[in-house]
């Protein structure tokens, strides 16, 4: 026997045969025969956990949406954005709540952050507008 058990994509195999039948199909290297040979190792940059900024400590500017990351939690949708300034930085910020909604419609490439604004009624929300 070459393996007595593997493991691979959910299901177990047990014999060489299985092994064979894998290779034939491109699955697994045909010259090792180890399952494990491609799969990409975790390394110490991949458990760095980076910064997500609250909306309100970021500045009043434009940025370039390069990537929207949308979750659903009991209190609704609300979205992560990776935000690119001019100067080509790159950070992560949570979006308002009203921001998630409107980025779940349609696909903009700016947002302009315009600050913190009252309505009529008191209450104070984040002003924004999609490019």
């Amino acid at each position: 026997m070459y393996l007595q058990h593997i493991s691979y994509y959910g299901c177990l195999y047990r014999s060489t045969s299985n092994l064979t039948r894998l290779s034939n199909r491109g699955c697994i290297n045909k010259s090792t025969r180890n399952p494990t040979r491609n799969i990409r190792r975790p390394t110490e940059e991949s458990f760095i956990r980076k910064e997500i900024l609250k909306w309100r400590n970021i500045s009043n500017k434009v940025y370039k949406i390069k990537k929207v990351k949308h979750r659903e939690s009991k209190y609704g949708i609300s979205a992560i954005l990776t935000l690119k300034t001019k100067c080509g930085d790159e950070f992560l910020v949570w979006a308002p709540k009203r921001l998630a909604e409107d980025l779940e419609d349609d696909s903009y490439q700016y947002v302009y952050k315009i600050g913190l604004k009252t309505s009529a009624d008191g209450n104070e929300y984040f002003d924004y507008e999609l490019m």
